[in-house]
């Protein structure tokens, strides 16, 4: 069977309704069936799916389920006409008036996103009550072959990771270190499994198939299956929905209060939400029913991979660690630059990176700040090497080796000003890094480099192809070179240190940073930025001499370099 086309389509609907066609637009959305909105001459508004050879079944399920459903007064569209045995099997429908919730969601009101959940919860509770079936996960009809293969629930769930994990590797792009981590916590959610009962649902009204008007729920569509397990399933998909499109999670708090989930309940709400995400991570540059294999976006796979952690409790720092960070941001609070500590970032050694809302005179929503530790302030095992030539009395020095909390927190000082003076010398300079806003004693304020309150993915976590490594490398090599051009060396450039945003690299982490007029190791450090870099893009083809890099560079501005 060849794939459908807008043609084909035009071809059905203009023999089966003796019409013509005035408009037809596919909707790019489905996974499954070839959709086209419809209008025809007369002003009549319809929707025709067509099915492939992979999907016919699905299709069938469609007129198997819209059936149950009318008969329950659940608000479906009428099908108009169906033939499953044409060549290009066919089902026509009329057009609900409105859009997808996900289109408008961000438009809604609170009572709106309320009365919504009440809607959907009631279309569950009656779904919920037809019968239930001898088997678990999705079925085109109560004799679907699927029912007999999954006995339990959690094989539903099972089956759902190897899917995603399959993928990934297929794509072959990032980890599969998100499935691994849900395969080995499973286990501990086996008796709450094993008491879900194989109980129907609709497991696809998320924010697509629930159709929108004016703030209200006026239908819903593509039904071409019916889950049987956990309901609880459907409010994580939902959520993961939201999530992914940035949007805020309130309706999701709705639809649980209006269906009383347990606190258990909420638990494994999370776990499954966890789930849906590495879902969408896998479907990220499969083809689908697409005309063309789409380009894998590599910042979202990112952007999805900090959602999954942030819904893993034991990684989920938000709620003991920023309880910690609220006394040293006082200031900031006082001075409205934030309003709010939102998540922690990033946790090193030396610094924890805390995003926070911005207060709403600053004319951005979000900033990070960057908090030294107290204790341990630097690992740098030779961390002579950086403060060589700057002020640095020799009292505070024999002061460091003793412990002393004074010099201690000298030495701190001297890291957070050498960061905020680099931050303002680089960013008037135009370079990618981030803005400093202000600092104190402690911390360092800069503007947030992320998508909503999630920072964009560090360099490390990206795969590239050759070319894009080799892009990447010359744009990091240019920064390198204008630092040294305005007597910066960064002195601990790494992956681990350079964010990915919109397709540029962002160099963070200044502390370090040292003037080669008057460090002597300098050049040392340079070559060591210059080494991690090269090593990066090795890894995916690109070869590089860091020391001639580094040397082509100085030599110019410096003079020789001393082998």
């Amino acid at each position: 069977m060849k794939r459908p086309n807008t043609e084909i389509a035009k071809k059905i609907i203009e023999n089966t309704l003796n019409c013509r066609i005035a408009e037809i637009t596919r909707f790019e959305t489905g996974l499954c069936h070839y959709v086209y909105d419809v209008k025809t001459d007369s002003g009549e508004e319809i929707v025709i799916r067509i099915a492939t050879e992979n999907s016919i079944e699905e299709l069938k399920g469609g007129v198997y389920w819209f059936k149950k459903l009318k008969a329950k007064e659940i608000p479906v569209p009428n099908i108009i006409k169906f033939d499953l045995e044409n060549n290009y099997p066919y089902v026509i429908m009329e057009r609900l008036i409105g859009t997808d919730l996900g289109y408008v969601y961000d438009d809604l009101s609170v009572e709106e996103k309320r009365n919504l959940a009440k809607e959907i919860v009631k279309i569950q509770k009656i779904v919920t009550r037809m019968p239930k079936a001898e088997g678990y996960g999705y079925a085109t009809s109560y004799d679907d072959a699927t029912l007999e293969k999954n006995k339990t629930w959690k094989e539903v769930i099972l089956n759902s990771l190897s899917c995603s994990k399959r993928r990934i590797e297929n794509i072959g792009v990032c980890s599969t270190k998100p499935v691994e981590l849900l395969l080995s916590r499973i286990d501990r959610y086996d008796d709450y499994f094993d008491r879900r009962k194989p109980v129907p649902f609709l497991d696809d009204i998320t924010t697509k198939n629930v159709i929108m008007t004016d703030g209200k729920l006026n239908g819903i569509v593509d039904v071409d299956t019916i889950c049987f397990g956990d309901k609880v399933y459907q409010f994580a998909l939902t959520k993961m929905a939201l999530l992914s499109q940035k949007s805020d999670t309130d309706y999701i708090d709705y639809l649980a209060k209006e269906y009383h989930l347990s606190k258990e309940q909420l638990e494994v709400l999370d776990f499954y939400t966890a789930v849906c995400c590495v879902d969408f991570i896998s479907e990220i540059g499969q083809q689908f029913n697409a005309d063309e294999t789409p380009k894998i976006d590599k910042e979202r796979i990112a952007f999805l991979e900090r959602i999954f952690y942030d819904l893993l409790p034991e990684d989920n720092v938000l709620k003991t660690d920023l309880k910690r960070y609220g006394d040293s941001c006082k200031e900031f609070f006082n001075e409205q630059i934030i309003t709010d500590l939102i998540r922690v970032v990033k946790k090193g050694k030396e610094a924890v990176v805390v995003c926070c809302k911005a207060h709403p005179k600053m004319k951005t929503d979000f900033i990070a700040v960057k908090l030294y530790r107290e204790k341990k302030f630097r690992n740098f095992k030779k961390d002579g090497i950086y403060h060589q030539g700057r002020i640095w009395d020799k009292r505070l020095e024999r002061g460091k080796k003793k412990g002393s909390t004074i010099v201690k927190q000298v030495e701190r000082e001297v890291w957070v000003n050498n960061e905020y003076e680099t931050l303002e010398i680089l960013y008037d300079l135009g370079l990618k890094v981030p803005e400093p806003i202000a600092c104190t004693e402690d911390a360092v304020v800069m503007s947030f480099i992320g998508d909503g309150e999630y920072s964009a993915p560090l360099l490390k976590e990206i795969r590239f192809s050759k070319n894009e490594a080799e892009e990447l490398f010359e744009k990091i090599v240019i920064n390198i070179d204008l630092m040294l051009r305005n007597h910066i060396v960064h002195g601990d450039l790494s992956p681990f240190n350079i964010l990915y945003h919109n397709g540029e690299p962002v160099i963070i982490d200044f502390p370090q940073a040292v003037d080669p007029n008057i460090n002597f190791n300098a050049f040392e450090l340079l070559q060591r930025d210059v080494e991690n870099i090269c090593t990066f893009v090795h890894k995916f083809g690109v070869e590089k001499d860091s020391y001639t890099i580094s040397k082509q560079m100085w030599e110019p501005l410096y003079g020789p370099v001393m082998c």
